[in-house]
């Protein structure tokens, strides 16, 4: 367009010439006309403005689960203003992900594909997940353009309905008749304290697969929620040492309790299963299977 107005006024400069007396053109007049040629040139064509595009920064996290292996999930970073999250698809057994985000506050969370359980980044995470964090409200954390937002951990797994949001559009699946249950007890130890255990509940129903709670030092109760119907056996560990939920336990310990096979223990829908107390330590060397939690 620049050029075919150029153009038109060298011709007009061209045929004001034309028509000066000769050795007259009025070279001022020409002048006039292709300075005004070039302005209107450029009004009609203003340069184009660069738009910037959104400042990222950068996510890395951990995903965890409390059975013997993690199942796939979406792991869902909510941006504080936002109607959509971004999406983080996790594979089976994927323990980290990552994320290249906009600048700003998030929350993180993660759902089963059918939305039937959710985890999340919450308070319990960062009070370090034992019995006594009772806080599972989620963790807001900034994202800073051009820098690196690490240790989001999605593993709290153990809070009520309603602590995990759904993402946008998503409805809270009905109610089934194998809601999870719960296996609660007392601890012990041979010895003037009670260390930090974890307690496995391990699953008869599904062979190979195990749920468990971890419990601070000085603590002497444990909750394994979010179990799914069926039978469990289950042992307290710490670090290599074992005591079942034996025969030997509602026998009363003594010395004369000589049977030491793992009580099989019913979870039913909807119900905690309570009274459930692994504190045979007395038991002879293999009796129980090893622990599997590192």
């Amino acid at each position: 367009m620049r050029t075919r107005i150029v153009s038109l006024v060298f011709i007009l400069a061209l045929l004001v010439a034309g028509c000066a007396p000769s050795g007259e053109t009025d070279d001022a007049a020409v002048a006039t006309l292709v300075a005004a040629a070039l302005q209107t040139s450029e009004a009609a064509n203003p340069p184009a403005l660069e738009t910037a595009g959104p400042e990222l920064g950068y996510v890395e996290g951990s995903v965890c689960y409390p059975s013997s292996f993690i199942p796939e999930m979406t792991v869902y970073l909510q941006k504080e203003g936002s109607s959509e999250p971004v999406t983080v698809p996790i594979g089976l057994n994927q323990m980290a992900f990552s994320a290249e985000l906009e600048a700003g506050a998030y929350t993180a969370y993660a759902w089963l594909p059918d939305f039937s359980f959710g985890g999340s980044y919450s308070q319990a995470v960062a009070c370090g997940l034992s019995v006594e964090c009772t806080d599972h409200s989620l963790v807001s954390f900034d994202v800073v353009p051009g820098e690196l937002t690490g240790g989001i951990s999605v593993c709290d797994w153990y809070g009520q309905p309603g602590d995990v949001p759904y993402p946008p559009g998503v409805q809270p699946p009905a109610q089934e008749s194998n809601d999870p249950g719960s296996i609660s007890g007392s601890l012990s130890y041979p010895s003037s304290f009670i260390p930090a255990q974890t307690i496995v509940a391990w699953s008869l129903t599904q062979q190979g697969t195990y749920y468990y709670a971890t419990t601070s030092e000085g603590v002497s109760f444990y909750t394994i929620a979010n179990l799914p119907p069926g039978d469990y056996q289950v042992v307290a560990y710490v670090d290599t040492l074992a005591a079942g939920y034996s025969q030997a336990v509602p026998c009363g310990l003594s010395v004369s309790c000589t049977d030491h096979s793992l009580i099989v223990v019913t979870v039913s829908s909807g119900q905690e299963t309570g009274g459930v107390n692994p504190q045979d330590w007395y038991a002879p060397e293999g009796s129980f299977p090893a622990n599997p939690v590192p």
